[in-house]
């Protein structure tokens, strides 16, 4: 399986979490998404991470919930790619 070089932006500010995927090598937006916070907290928080990701299909970046708390999740059509535990809780879409 081909893979190509990635970048993982997490931040939180403003009321909401950001994300951010773009491509290592060109710096080409892979998807942007949003999710509102549902704790009033103002602490800045940042996360980067390189990965690599599967080159037949684009990534969807989404949230999963249980009672360990929220992750950010990159899906492809072929597996998922990347879990990150968020500090604070994010409101239901």
């Amino acid at each position: 399986m081909m893979e190509r070089p990635a970048v993982i932006e997490i931040e939180r500010r403003d009321g909401a979490y950001r994300i951010e995927l773009s491509e290592r090598e060109t710096g080409r937006s892979l998807g942007t998404r949003t999710f509102e916070r549902t704790e009033a907290t103002e602490t800045p928080y940042k996360h980067v991470c390189k990965l690599r990701l599967p080159v037949e299909s684009e990534p969807t970046i989404d949230i999963e919930s249980d009672n360990e708390g929220d992750r950010i999740v990159l899906r492809t059509a072929e597996r998922t790619c990347y879990r990150h535990a968020l500090p604070t809780p994010v409101a239901a879409n």
